[in-house]
């Protein structure tokens, strides 16, 4: 099971969800991007991440209409469609023009244009690589794009389970030795693994968000 269907299967009621959805939006208020929370918490797209946002109101709903084709250089429509967003989402999440968008990016920065400004900082502040290469011809090693993420299992092998049967709540109850302050609860010993496999993970994304330091300056600004 992926992290994705660990996410999905959150109890969306909980205190742990509702400080997880505060604290994601702190970090975006903060300046930090739906690519780059995805990339922090580990997720191997960043589709999630957009919806809760969406849903929490930090990011505008896109309106439902007919949207024009835009053109984008191949490498950017392939690195957006591995993340999981469309075009019109990242704009939208970076609360840029996608039409303005388009033409900044279909050429170098213009540090005259604010327009272009915002769009190749937000473009480079996502995946700097991508656009070194892209705009100033450099060879830049390595990848913009998050690693695979840990599958549930790795996670329940990497971890001591106790697992205890409760006469009085008649659920099975799972922890772990490094961490029994998580429990998770189910009517099956492997349901209560994958819920306390859900709370650490939950948890462990809490610890990285409330860790998070101020966002560094924008790389590129309007000349004056």
């Amino acid at each position: 099971m992926g992290r994705s269907m660990l996410w999905a299967g959150f109890d969306r009621e909980s205190k742990q969800w509702r400080d997880f959805v505060e604290e994601l939006c702190v970090a975006f208020r903060k300046g930090y991007s739906v690519v780059e929370l995805s990339r922090v918490l580990n997720h191997p797209t960043a589709s999630l991440l957009y919806k809760v946002l969406r849903e929490a109101g930090a990011v505008a709903k896109l309106q439902r209409k007919r949207q024009q084709r835009f053109e984008l250089p191949d490498l950017i429509e392939k690195t957006l469609k591995k993340v999981g967003l469309s075009y019109l989402q990242w704009c939208n999440s970076h609360n840029l023009s996608p039409a303005d968008t388009e033409v900044a990016l279909a050429h170098e920065p213009d540090f005259n244009n604010a327009s272009s400004v915002a769009a190749h900082n937000a473009l480079a502040n996502d995946w700097p690589a991508m656009h070194a290469r892209l705009y100033f011809l450099a060879d830049e090693a390595g990848s913009d794009l998050p690693g695979k993420s840990p599958e549930a299992g790795h996670v329940r092998k990497s971890l001591r389970f106790v697992e205890e049967y409760s006469e009085i709540t008649g659920c099975y109850v799972a922890y772990s030795e490094g961490s029994p302050d998580i429990r998770g609860v189910g009517e099956t010993a492997s349901a209560a693994r994958l819920d306390h496999t859900r709370r650490y993970v939950m948890q462990k994304s809490l610890v990285k968000l409330r860790l998070l330091p101020p966002h560094p300056a924008p790389l590129f600004t309007v000349r004056h």
